[in-house]
């Protein structure tokens, strides 16, 4: 079932406005049971790639970026969130704009 045309456009232009590191935070969002709020969700993502611990603004600049393009449910990487049991995810677009980017042909029949 692909998306609309409009759909489809809208995703090319995030794929044009996003680095390899957004999709790669965006799938692990998505993947992952360990995205829990507590500390922030960038600090989660920071335990998982230590790489991002170094560059602390470029991982608030990411996990924002995926928030305000509604691909997550929050875009604030620092909000510690009440309760402690709040799970990260990728939104329902999210999930769509993933299965775009991964399987772009299956998604066009």
């Amino acid at each position: 079932n692909a998306p609309s045309d409009d759909i489809q456009l809208l995703f090319l232009s995030f794929v044009d406005g996003m680095s390899p590191s957004h999709m790669r935070v965006l799938k692990f969002i998505d993947t992952s049971p360990e995205c829990d709020g507590s500390g922030g969700l960038c600090k989660v993502v920071e335990n998982r790639f230590p790489e991002f611990r170094e560059q602390h603004e470029f991982c608030l600049q990411i996990v924002r970026d995926l928030g305000q393009k509604g691909l997550t449910d929050d875009d604030r990487p620092n909000n510690v969130i009440t309760p402690p049991t709040f799970i990260a995810s990728t939104s329902q677009i999210g999930k769509q704009f993933l299965a775009f980017i991964t399987e772009p042909k299956a998604m066009a029949e």
